[in-house]
């Protein structure tokens, strides 16, 4: 694919979300509770931050080299990755392969189809549909193309520097800094995670980030009770978004270093979470969101020793996530009833 028009390097992957004070969960949580709606991103969560920059950069530097097309990005994902991946790609012009799992919900191939991008079905899990696409990936160098961009959905320092722009825009927006107590956020793989803490460090701030999972893929507390990256090799869990087998070796490196608490809910407690959330402010999210906000419906801070006030302020990051409808939530609440 050649250049169909020059390069704008204004063109921005994602946008700048609200932070809106919640009247409800503060009310329950007793403190000044903030939410970054991240669900309000192009690709309906968090993601279009972190991969939309990883294109971006991409872009920028396949132009610096020389080349005469735009890169070649492929990305192996069940849901919000590939569709973050493929929207970006939309921006620039870029040519983007996902490979998705077989049992991959039909809304989310229909989503990453619609933007162009080439979708294809292979295996019965994520690890599966990845060396899938590795494989594609090698014989594309073996032809001495260079020029493709392999997009990890969370295992990427560019990816950390597109999400760290939240804590940017929190700072920018409304809100007593100095009252500020905790950033509180849903971990998969950690990728979000390691952006919150990297936008806090440079921006000189050493606020707690609570780290939110559920009980069927406790990734980030296996490595922090066992304090090296732990490979998990099977999940039982609806948050299919956070059924992660690993988090970085620099979100272990955080978690020696840095102020990161840890707090599991149950998937029913997700799933309400999601079905209240909508309720209390006409949104739906997914499960792995729902994880977050049960921090604060299932008064799961309380635990933490953060001693909050009334005047004090937590965020939540709504992380968003695209493949769930109402109608799924419902289900998902009979299945555990």
């Amino acid at each position: 694919m050649t250049y169909a028009h020059p390069l704008q390097a204004d063109i921005n992957p994602y946008l700048r979300t609200p932070l809106v004070e919640s009247v409800s969960l503060s009310r329950l949580a007793g403190c000044r509770v903030f939410l970054k709606y991240e669900c309000s991103q192009p690709s309906g969560s968090f993601k279009s931050r972190g991969l939309g920059m990883l294109v971006h950069h991409s872009v920028n530097e396949a132009k610096k080299l020389g080349y005469e097309q735009r890169p070649h990005f492929y990305s192996s994902s069940g849901g919000n990755a590939g569709y973050a991946t493929a929207l970006a790609c939309t921006l620039y012009d870029a040519p983007c392969t996902v490979v998705m799992p077989v049992i991959s919900k039909k809304i989310m191939q229909q989503k990453i189809k619609a933007t162009g991008a080439k979708v294809i079905l292979h295996g019965n899990n994520i690890q599966e549909a990845d060396l899938y696409l590795r494989g594609l990936l090698n014989k594309r160098k073996e032809e001495d193309d260079f020029n493709c961009v392999y997009c990890h959905p969370f295992d990427n320092p560019v990816i950390w520097e597109g999400h760290s722009t939240i804590v940017d825009e929190i700072i920018d927006a409304d809100i007593n800094i100095s009252k500020l107590r905790a950033v509180a956020c849903s971990v998969g793989g950690g990728g979000l995670l390691n952006g919150i803490v990297q936008g806090l460090l440079r921006n000189g701030l050493t606020i707690p980030v609570i780290g939110i999972e559920t009980e069927g893929a406790p990734t980030l507390q296996k490595t922090m009770e066992k304090n090296q990256v732990t490979h998990l090799e099977t999940f039982d869990t609806v948050a299919t978004s956070l059924a992660c087998k690993y988090v970085p070796q620099k979100t272990l490196e955080y978690c020696q270093n840095y102020d990161i608490r840890s707090v599991l809910v149950s998937d029913k407690q997700a799933v309400t979470s999601c079905i209240k959330f909508s309720f209390d402010h006409n949104v739906i999210v997914e499960p792995a969101c729902g994880a977050c906000l049960a921090s604060i419906y299932f008064s799961k801070l309380d635990h933490l020793g953060l001693n909050l006030q009334p005047d004090d302020a937590v965020v939540i990051i709504v992380c968003g996530g695209s493949s769930t409808t109402f109608e799924d939530l419902h289900e998902f609440a009979i299945s555990l009833a």
